[in-house]
């Protein structure tokens, strides 16, 4: 796929790393962009980010076109996140309004994310979709990738973009992953 092909796909994710340069404000690369079609029993490692305690923020886009993006992050970048973002206060998890507001920052990130590469799907496709409320899910060792495998059969995405997010100035990684169905990606390649 030459870069012309997947302009749109490009557009979308500089635009989901705009939007979270400004809710971070930490300048924010994105790398090693991959595109995979996953055939029946490949085994594809998603993310990296297989330790115990890692976060996945999820967002299912809706409308006339489907998808699932997730944003992947090990507790050490969700604390770091904090610590960057969040009033001392708010990083004291002895309390269940804390892990409230900590959880509610997460959900926003990724909401906003995903709407940066949203927008740019519906401008440029010329369709109606937008995104689902996020969902904040905390994985065990291993289970982030089994995961993603059980959803891409239960909703039938067979095409993956895979992107890793740097954060410069709270020197952090993220795994960035976006799932699409065949007639969705078709109109991006």
């Amino acid at each position: 796929m030459s870069q012309s092909e997947n302009q749109i796909l490009i557009n979308a994710i500089d635009n989901a790393a705009a939007s979270m340069n400004m809710m971070l404000g930490s300048e924010v690369k994105v790398s090693n962009i991959n595109f995979s079609f996953k055939e029946e029993n490949d085994i594809v490692q998603y993310s990296k980010k297989i330790e115990k305690g890692a976060h996945v923020l999820k967002t299912d886009m809706m409308g006339n076109l489907v998808s699932t993006s997730y944003l992947v992050m090990s507790p050490t970048d969700v604390n770091k996140i904090f610590e960057k973002c969040l009033p001392g206060e708010a990083l004291k998890t002895n309390n269940s309004g804390n892990l409230a507001i900590q959880g509610g920052f997460l959900l926003e990130l990724d909401n906003i994310v995903a709407a940066g590469a949203i927008t740019v799907f519906a401008n440029q496709l010329d369709e109606t979709i937008y995104g689902d409320v996020p969902k904040l899910l905390i994985m065990n060792k291993l289970n982030i990738n089994e995961y993603i495998d059980a959803e891409i059969i239960e909703k039938g995405f067979n095409n993956c973009i895979n992107a890793v997010v740097h954060v410069e100035n709270i020197d952090i990684e993220l795994d960035f992953i976006w799932l699409f169905d065949d007639n969705f990606f078709k109109l991006l390649v």
